[in-house]
């Protein structure tokens, strides 16, 4: 089986986020926007995405790790994360990190 098929619905989250969030102060990002983000890269890896409810769950979790970094907040009444930037619009493609961990 492949790695990623092993690993469990929380670490592929932190695989994606790790590489996949930059930190960028004036940036925003909407909640269901990196959702989709996420879906997509999960879709290149053959990867079957966690719900939107647990992902936004360990999103929160993760802007309430950073320091202060990341203030979870509203953008026209839709959840929105202030100091984070997409990598970019698209999937990305399949991370060398999770090729190798085959």
């Amino acid at each position: 089986p492949d790695a990623l098929s092993a690993m469990k619905p929380v670490d592929i989250f932190g695989l994606w986020a790790n590489s996949s969030l930059m930190l960028e102060q004036n940036a925003v990002v909407l909640g269901n926007e990196a959702y989709q983000h996420y879906s997509r890269a999960c879709a290149v890896n053959s990867v079957q995405p966690m719900s939107s409810n647990q992902f936004g769950t360990l999103l929160t979790r993760r802007a309430e790790a950073s320091g202060g970094l990341i203030i979870k907040t509203k953008s026209n009444g839709k959840m929105a994360y202030r100091g984070w930037a997409l990598s970019n619009g698209e999937a990305p493609a399949k991370p060398v990190a999770l090729a190798s961990a085959a």
